[in-house]
């Protein structure tokens, strides 16, 4: 089952306005997703599968990891992967999607997970960033 509330893509941004650093979560309708972590020139993508349970539970199976850096501007960003590998594992996480107020307190849809989703680079809170495009994949997508 997918809780169709989470799909498209998720930001701490707005969260965390001012950080060097920016996880975005995204997940797709064909229960495909993707996290995207990046500070100053340097990014990992953690590729996984989700799907959530009647008692308000995410699960998500881990697929592939994505390193490396990136040059460019917002929008016109060139990503070059050094280190490509598979990721196995899962995590089940709590979550609760509600109407709150980013960081400037404009109105937003926010996602709360009951932990991080990976240790040291993607906490728990994020504000709706986007729908996502289609069959929108990942930045670094080959």
């Amino acid at each position: 089952m997918l809780d169709e509330r989470l799909v498209g893509c998720w930001s701490d941004e707005a969260i965390y306005q001012g950080n060097m650093e920016a996880s975005d979560v995204a997940f797709r309708p064909d229960g495909a997703g993707w996290l995207l972590w990046m500070v100053v020139h340097a990014f990992s993508v953690h590729r996984f599968r989700w799907e959530t349970l009647d008692d308000q539970q995410i699960v998500l199976r881990w697929q592939g990891y994505l390193s490396g850096s990136w040059d460019g501007t917002y929008g016109a960003i060139r990503y070059h992967v050094d280190d490509r590998r598979q990721d196995r594992g899962k995590v089940a996480l709590g979550y609760t999607v509600q109407a709150g107020q980013d960081v400037l307190r404009r109105p937003a849809t926010l996602l709360e997970f009951s932990d991080r989703l990976k240790l040291g680079i993607a906490g728990p809170r994020y504000g709706f960033k986007r729908a996502l495009d289609g069959d929108e994949h990942d930045p670094v997508w080959d």
